[in-house]
This record gives structure tokens, C-alpha cells and sequence, in this order.
């Protein structure tokens, strides 16, 4: 063999090496790789379908050109539109000798782009319309299925293929999303963000709600995580075996027996109110404790309203629900009427004493069921408070002698709701107010301004450092306090609709003047008349988190 071959074969062997794209260099990266994983278990890599160059369920644009390996550019190019460049795609390597392919979006077929699984969040080429990680701080295997070994592949995991954990998806770096005990895997399959009726929920460790973990019910209990009632007896699993140990202790009913709780024949219920003894004593000790939610075993009605506690605990969950009273409360809503039927001169609500909301009775779960402004007992001439422990703030009737309907918004038919007649709304016609018994009085002026067919829906706006309140068409969308020295000293707002702005502040007044009294503005009047029809001063609105006058507060 002649110097000359030989010279050329040793300078393409130096080219060869030279070129970092083929892997001879695994340190000249545009950006750091992910660590190596060899695909052992503890590492976090997991099966899959992964490797070698070209397979993988990804495809491929035709339109282009194949990836070359030996192109000095390929730094430049991003031949599958994946977010990994060429020039890396030839030349990382992951665990057990894997590596992305070029020619491929998906290496691993797990249905998440190679670059979205590795943090990319744009790729070389503007023109691959690449949409990016929209989580970099989490990657997967570009070259391993299932990352977490969990039985579900990362694309069945993140199921939109963003690399962003949401709501709806189950955690391909997790095994155990939820931490119930149980792989992924091993529960339903998330599809449009729900399983199967049959299926436990991967996102949820207690998927029917019952107490007792989905993992737990498998291993344990042996009932069944899909059915918070396994045996069907009224009795939840979880207020069945308490302590979640798969043995039927003392205190406890079986949860895989049917005849032992709930509504069975043969469970005991000694005051014959339509719960079991062992559900009313939550702690089974045997000792009525009203302190932690127990209602009386050996009273039907153990708080005198006159409706059974089974009757008030509908659903049997030992939990107020919404379309339950409290069987602990004479007078759930503190309307001043109590949840049962009338008790001599004691006024209630469910006449008839069955849980439901019949014609012309008051509903015991809404203080002011027409939804006038006015509360129920107070239109019902109530003048004694039937359960003060509970309800200290119970409105009363400042004037028995007369009444209106708590069935109807507008007892008088004059087009002007009770409420906004009997403006202070204690039952009693003040100087000034309208007769919400009286048809003709809501005349002229007064019914262009007050009949509800003329009320308009506003935007109430206060600013308390400088004592402002604003009464606005809802149609002001931008709202800013103006500020000056560090503190708040106006608003000012604009109609984008109407294209208006306006500006009002407090100034102090000029020297020698006194500042004016505040006077209520027709604005505020309005306010009063409209606001009280959707109870913006109600203290129980208060109490569950919304202020009066807060921005959409109607």
C-alpha cells in the first residue's frame, strides 16, 4: 500500500473522530443533556420501546431531507421538528446506549415529542412550528415509554403532550400519582379526564370517597374502592371499619355485611329515626356527644324541631349537605321559624315534616325563601327567637299586627318587591317606606324608580381609605384607584362601550370651609332599593367570605 493511501485513510479516520454529531465527542452539546439512566429500577427510567436509531412511534417529514450525519450545519437543524437539533440527536446517548433519533419526533412511540421530554422549549428551526415544554423544570426518557414504570406510558400520562402537569392528567414521574398504594397502571385509564364507572381515579386516593384508600380497600379491606357502600347498607365502608383493618373490632359494623348497618331490617335503631345506632354514636363509645356531631340514639328528634334526624340527615353522611337541615339546630337557616311544622305559637317551615319544599310551606335551609329582601319569620309575624344559642342575630317582627307572604316576592302585586317597600325590612311600615300590603301606593315617581321591570343591574365599587362609594353600570369594566403618597385617594374607571371615563377623589376642604355631612345619594337610595332584592346585606353573605360592595356584587 502506497504513503499516499495510507495518509488518506489515516486523515479519514481522524475526520471521522473529529466529527462530534457521530458521538466521538459526547461533551459538545448546544445545551447540558439529561443525566444517563441505564434503565435499572430506582434510577426513574422504565421500560420501553426506545434505542436505536429510527424506531419509535413518531412520524417523520417526508418533505425534508434525511438527517446527515457527517453535515457540519446539523447544530442548525432540527430534521424531525422534535426540539432536539441534529447535531444532538446523533450524538447524546442515554441509558443502556439508547439514543434519539433524527429522523423521528417520537424515539420511544410514548406519544410526547423527544424535545418536550427532555425540557425544550423551542427548536432551532423557526419553520417546525415546534410549540415547546411548557414545563422545562420536568423531563422524561426521549428513549424509555413508560419513565415511571407505572404501566402507562408518558404520553398516556400527559395526555396533551405539553410536558405540564394538569389537573387532568396523571404524573409520568410518579408511579403513584394519587399515593393510594396503587401503580397508575393498575387504575383507569384517563380518557377525556375521566375513568371507567368501574375504574378507580389515578389523581384520586380515595376515588369513591368512602374514607378508605383505593390501595387500601384492595389490600385490606377487600371492599370495593368504586362503591363508597360496598354492601349496600346505608353505611359508608369507612364508618364501617373504622380503624381500616379488614376485621370487624369491637364498636365496628362489617362493611361486606349488609344485614349489620344502615338500612337493613336487622340493624338496631332504637329511637326508630331512620339511622342505626352505630352511625349515630360516630365514635361507638357508647356516649351521646353532641360536641362532635352525634345526634341522640335514643331520640328521633334530637334537637325538638319536630323533624326526625334521618329526615334532616337525608343522605346518611353525618355532613350538612345542601339540600339537607341540621339535626343539631331547631332552626338551621336563623329565620326565626324552626325546620319542622308549626308548635303552637312556635311558627316552622316543613309543614309536613318530609324533608322536602312542598307548595306554600318556607324553605328551612334559605332564611328568605321569595328571595324579597325580607326574612321569612319576620314576614310570618315571628316575635320570639325559637333557637337563640344558635341564631343570636335572628331578625324579629317589629310589627306583629301585620304580615306579608315569604312564598311571594311581591305579596301586594304592585310590581315592587316587599323588601324594597319595607325598605329597613323589619316588618313594620316606617315614615317614608311603601305598604308591601297596599297595591296603590306605588305610583308616579316612585314606580318608575322602584318596580322591578325598571331595576338595572350595577356595579357596587368601594374604596374605604378614602370613603368612597361608587354605584356603577356594569359596563365600566376598568377600574383603578388612583393613589398619591403611598395611600389610595380616588378611582378612577371607563366605559370601553360608551367610551366615558371618570375621575372622583376626596380633598380635604379648603381653609376656613367645614366639610359637608354626608347625605345618601340617589345612588345609594337606588342602591338600598335594589341591593336589598339581592340581599347584598345579608350578615350570612358576610360570613361566607363575600363583602358588600365588593367589585360584582349585586
Amino acid at each position: 500500500m502506497s504513503k499516499v493511501t495510507n495518509a488518506v485513510l489515516l486523515c479519514a479516520a481522524l475526520t471521522l473522530c473529529a466529527a462530534p454529531q457521530l458521538g466521538c465527542s459526547g461533551s459538545d452539546f448546544q445545551d447540558d443533556p439529561p443525566p444517563l439512566m441505564d434503565g435499572t429500577p430506582g434510577d426513574g427510567a422504565g421500560s420501553g420501546e426506545g434505542g436505536t436509531l429510527g424506531d419509535g412511534g413518531g412520524k417523520l417529514d417526508t418533505n425534508k431531507p434525511p438527517a446527515n450525519p457527517y453535515d457540519p450545519k446539523n447544530g442548525q437543524k432540527d430534521t424531525d421538528c422534535d426540539g432536539i437539533n441534529d447535531k444532538e440527536e446523533f450524538s447524546i446517548v442515554y441509558g443502556g446506549g439508547k439514543q434519539t433519533s433524527p429522523q423521528n419526533p417520537d424515539t420511544d412511540g410514548d406519544g410526547v415529542k423527544d424535545g418536550v421530554e427532555v425540557g425544550r422549549i423551542k427548536s432551532v428551526d423557526p419553520a417546525c412550528g415546534y410549540a415547546g415544554d411548557a414545563d422545562p423544570k420536568t423531563k422524561t426518557i426521549p428513549t424509555v415509554a413508560d419513565t415511571d414504570a407505572d404501566g402507562r406510558k408518558d404520553g398516556e400520562e400527559d395526555t396533551n403532550g405539553n410536558g405540564k402537569l394538569e389537573p387532568s392528567e396523571t404524573d409520568p414521574l410518579s408511579p403513584d400519582t394519587d399515593g393510594d398504594g396503587l401503580k397508575d397502571g393498575a387504575e383507569g385509564k384517563l380518557v377525556g379526564g375521566k375513568v371507567g364507572p368501574a375504574e378507580t381515579d389515578p389523581r384520586k386516593a380515595d376515588t369513591d370517597a368512602d374514607k378508605i384508600n383505593d390501595g387500601v380497600e384492595k389490600s385490606t379491606t377487600k371492599t370495593d374502592p368504586t362503591k363508597a357502600d360496598t354492601d349496600g347498607d346505608g353505611c359508608k365502608d369507612g364508618d364501617e371499619d373504622t380503624n381500616q383493618n379488614g376485621k370487624v373490632d369491637p364498636g365496628e359494623t362489617n362493611p361486606l355485611n349488609k344485614a349489620d348497618c344502615g338500612s337493613a331490617p336487622s340493624a338496631k335503631d332504637s329511637d326508630k329515626d331512620g339511622l342505626p345506632d352505630a352511625y349515630e354514636d360516630k365514635n361507638k363509645n357508647y356516649k351521646w356527644e353532641p360536641n362532635l356531631g352525634e345526634t341522640n340514639w335514643n331520640n328521633p328528634d334530637t334537637d325538638g324541631d319536630g323533624l326526625m334526624d334521618g329526615v334532616e340527615d337525608a343522605n346518611k353522611d353525618g355532613k350538612l349537605g345542601a339540600n339537607e337541615t341540621n339535626p343539631l339546630r331547631k332552626d338551621t337557616d336563623c329565620d326565626g321559624l324552626i325546620d319542622g311544622p308549626d308548635k303552637g305559637a312556635i311558627k316552622g317551615e316543613d309543614q309536613n315534616a318530609n324533608g322536602a319544599v312542598d307548595a306554600g310551606e318556607t324553605d328551612p335551609r334559605a332564611k328568605d325563601t321569595d328571595k324579597d329582601g325580607i326574612t321569612d319569620g319576620v314576614e310570618r309575624q315571628v316575635t320570639v327567637n325559637p333557637d337563640p344559642l344558635n341564631c343570636k342575630s335572628a331578625k324579629l317582627d317589629a310589627d306583629p299586627s301585620t304580615k306579608t307572604d315569604p312564598t311571594k316576592a311581591d305579596t301586594d302585586g304592585d310590581g315592587i318587591e316587599d323588601g324594597s317597600e319595607d325598605a329597613n325590612q323589619n316588618g313594620k311600615v316606617d315614615p317614608g317606606e311603601l305598604d308591601p300590603n297596599n297595591p296603590g301606593d306605588a305610583t308616579g315617581p316612585v314606580a318608575m324608580a322602584c318596580k322591578t321591570t325598571n331595576l338595572v343591574q350595577v356595579l357596587f365599587r368601594v374604596e374605604a381609605q378614602p370613603d368612597i362609594s361608587l354605584a356603577l353600570p356594569q359596563s365600566f369594566k376598568q377600574l383603578t384607584p388612583m393613589t398619591a403618597g403611598g395611600k389610595t385617594v380616588g378611582l378612577m374607571g371607563y366605559d370601553a362601550t360608551r367610551k366615558v371615563a371618570f375621575l372622583v377623589y376626596r380633598a380635604a376642604a379648603p381653609g376656613g370651609r367645614h366639610q359637608p355631612q354626608r347625605r345618601r345619594s340617589c345612588a345609594a337610595d337606588q342602591d338600598r332599593l335594589h341591593g336589598r332584592r339581592q340581599q347584598r346585606h345579608d350578615p350570612d353573605l358576610q360570613q361566607l367570605g363575600r363583602t358588600p360592595g365588593a367589585p360584582g356584587d349585586l
